[in-house]
């Protein structure tokens, strides 16, 4: 369907996005784009603004107040952070999945997450009560929680501005209550957090958020202890390789002094038996 262009500026002066009434976009449970039909009480605010020339009603919903977390001042340096743990797009480890299953049970909530923010997109080292893997970076509540110090939390993310038409609030998970500590390193930087769900709006008691950052803060240890074992590993098989390489460098140079004995001796026996002969060719001489 089209519209002609004074429609258009009509709409978006009055701050207003055209959506089908029919279909919408959204994502589902695995955040790959899902169309579909739009309940009669979808959210927003609708209204029929004009037909389409082929008879079809057009609706309008009031533009998002949500909006993608800037990066932080310290990208870079946090970006580097994350690389150097090397952890991205591994297989579960129960270190980490204990952690998400104790924060879960701690905040009695459905779904506990370690989410580490990377450039384009939040993925979960461990999860508790989700499927998906990670998400795109522009709806991450873990990309509003790395600029806080302390664990930032969101009762109603319903009626909370920055979320309210976060697809993921929208539609599945449906969250409505959102916890995360940042997992913040010996450097001072936060490069993810450690976050408890629930779809339901709700508060987390004084102890629960305590317990909260403490496990966040175990959860950067297990990162420390993680990237240490992998560096001694990675040390100690190149010191097997230079072991291996030192006996064969000994064995090739043992045969060549071998080889270089064996020489001499051959050479040694040759030379004596030509003095012998040397020797005894006179006096075979004389007796002629």
């Amino acid at each position: 369907m089209r519209l002609n262009g004074n429609a258009l500026q009509e709409l978006d002066a009055r701050g207003e996005t055209v959506v089908d009434d029919t279909f919408y976009l959204m994502f589902n449970a695995h955040f790959e784009p899902l169309t579909f039909l739009l309940p009669p009480d979808g959210g927003g605010q609708w209204s029929k603004i004009l037909d389409t020339a082929d008879g079809r009603p057009l609706r309008t919903r009031r533009k998002s107040e949500a909006a993608a977390a800037p990066p932080p001042d310290d990208e870079s340096q946090r970006l580097e952070e994350l690389y150097r743990y090397e952890v991205l797009d591994t297989g579960p480890e129960p270190e980490f999945d204990d952690l998400a299953k104790l924060a879960a049970q701690i905040c009695q909530t459905p779904i506990a997450l370690v989410s580490l923010v990377d450039k384009d997109r939040q993925w979960f080292k461990a999860r508790v009560g989700l499927e998906a893997h990670e998400t795109p970076r522009e709806v991450a509540f873990c990309a509003h929680a790395i600029h806080e110090d302390d664990v930032m939390e969101v009762a109603d993310a319903a009626a909370d501005r920055r979320f309210a038409d976060n697809p993921l609030v929208a539609a599945d998970p449906g969250i409505r209550f959102y916890a995360g500590a940042p997992l913040t390193t010996a450097a001072g930087h936060n490069i993810g957090t450690l976050c408890v769900i629930d779809r339901e709006p709700r508060r987390l008691t004084d102890e629960q958020r305590a317990a909260l950052r403490t496990l966040s803060r175990q959860v950067v240890q297990q990162l420390e202890a993680r990237a240490h074992l992998k560096r001694a590993a990675e040390d100690l098989a190149e010191q097997r390789r230079a072991e291996a390489g030192n006996r064969l460098r000994r064995r090739y140079t043992e045969e060549q002094l071998s080889t270089y004995l064996a020489g001499r001796e051959i050479a040694l026996e040759a030379r004596s038996l030509v003095l012998l002969r040397l020797i005894a060719s006179p006096a075979s001489d004389g007796a002629g």
